[in-house]
């Protein structure tokens, strides 16, 4: 009998050390993770660059009507 408890008290220990299985999916949500967020850092890097375009075409018409309000 006690052989027998040796037996599964070891394989219990392996099963516990050995399963990879948690670190395979912990690294794939991680990469997961990484790519949304650089996603959602490109995204807000477009549209504060569109948001700038817009805000310059904006005031350079702007000035341009004025020029033309004046003359």
């Amino acid at each position: 009998m006690k052989k027998v408890f040796a037996i599964f008290a070891i394989a219990g220990i392996l099963v516990a050390c050995g399963n990879k299985a948690d670190k395979k999916a912990d690294a794939a949500a991680d990469s997961t993770n990484k790519m949304v967020d650089s996603a959602t850092s490109l995204i807000n890097k477009a549209t504060d660059s569109a948001t700038q375009m817009m805000n310059n075409a904006t005031d350079t018409a702007t000035k341009m009507l004025d020029t033309m309000k004046t003359k």
